[in-house]
């Protein structure tokens, strides 16, 4: 079994550059559980989206937006009513800021 890995190229992350990316992405998903703040969480990865919008290539883009379900799904099977919340907030920030609503 061959292992996908990601280059980390967030600088609050320099304490490694490569990872495995579920690694990665379970670290993250434990970050947003660990603030017990889902709108907070919500934004974090709203903020990782768009940082991606600006900066990468649309290849990278729809990696990010893969990696981003990858971490909900994360959070989803270890607390689904939190998931459910933070889902809630990202997608109320994308249709605000994308909409005008």
């Amino acid at each position: 079994m061959q292992r996908e890995v990601i280059e980390v190229k967030n600088p609050a992350r320099k304490l490694f550059k490569y990872v495995e990316k579920k690694s990665f992405a379970k670290m993250c998903a434990a970050n947003l559980l660990a603030k017990d703040d889902p709108k907070s969480a919500a934004d974090d990865l709203f903020n990782m989206m768009e940082r991606s919008i600006t900066d990468d290539s649309l290849e990278k883009q729809e990696t990010t937006k893969e990696f981003i379900v990858l971490i909900i799904q994360i959070v989803n099977d270890i607390d689904k009513n939190y998931a459910d919340e933070v889902t809630k907030y990202y997608l109320d920030k994308t249709v605000k800021q994308y909409m005008g609503f």
